[in-house]
């Protein structure tokens, strides 16, 4: 696992947005194996930046994978870290990105709450993003 991270984060000077989206994708998968620690000094920073670009693709798949890692990270940097970005993401010019970001708002609050009644309505914001997910497959978004 040490020689994977060095040969992804070089990957991130790449200009074009597949390159991107297959780092997202990368990170995704990579954070629960590696951890809090990696994640926040090395997987975290490389998203943040991301959610910087210009394509909406990148910027609502920023969003989803920092929804994936609310659980993984700490309360705190989730707080100083993830929901600002997130905020700014929710403000974004393009639906998806908004819808995105929104998303995992919800889900950060929800799981910050830590209690039976948070984990049905995670449940229930969950399913909505599975259903909206397969919509989008289904239009070829």
């Amino acid at each position: 696992m040490q020689h994977i991270i060095p040969q992804l984060l070089e990957k991130i000077n790449n200009p074009h947005y597949r390159y991107c989206m297959t780092i997202l994708q990368a990170i995704s998968l990579l954070a629960p194996v590696m951890g809090a620690e990696i994640t926040c000094q090395k997987l975290l920073p490389v998203i943040i930046n991301f959610s910087k670009d210009m394509v909406p693709n990148i910027k609502f798949n920023v969003a989803k994978v920092l929804q994936s890692l609310i659980s993984i990270l700490d309360q705190s940097v989730v707080e100083k870290t993830v929901r600002p970005c997130l905020g700014e993401l929710s403000e974004d010019s393009d639906v998806d990105v908004r819808y995105y970001a929104n998303q995992a708002l919800q889900v950060s609050t929800l799981l910050s709450k830590r209690s039976p009644y948070y984990a049905i309505e995670y449940a229930k914001v969950y399913w909505m993003y599975v259903w909206h997910q397969a919509m989008c497959k289904r239009r070829g978004r």
